[in-house]
């Protein structure tokens, strides 16, 4: 990833962090990455949800997408607006498993 995407990404992270502060107000959802392509017109965006219906909220984020990628495209002057792509950020969830598997053969060699 260049330089330029990288910066374009954390922008765009914050960038709809706030959108979804305004639509989801609360601590339902955070923005863990951005995944801009090289000519910034899509944008993949993984987000962790403490809510209990995950995939409600992914419905809803695509319905929001095209609102939000035009705010993006009017306050930041891009020469395209991006399309979001949203998708659940299961990092979390793997990183506990690995834990607990390394857990698990370490008290097996131990025992």
């Amino acid at each position: 990833m260049s330089r330029r995407t990288e910066r374009v990404s954390e922008l765009f992270r914050r960038a709809v962090a706030e959108l979804l502060f305004e639509v989801l107000p609360g601590p339902t959802l955070t923005v863990t990455a951005v995944e801009v392509s090289p000519d910034l017109r899509q944008a993949k965006v993984f987000v962790r949800s403490l809510a209990t219906a995950p995939d409600n909220l992914l419905v809803r984020l695509h319905n929001e997408a095209p609102r939000f990628s035009t705010q993006i495209f009017h306050k930041y002057d891009f020469k395209y607006a991006p399309e979001l792509h949203f998708y659940l950020d299961h990092s979390a969830e793997h990183v506990s498993r690995v834990d607990e598997l390394l857990e698990q053969v370490e008290g097996e060699s131990r025992g």
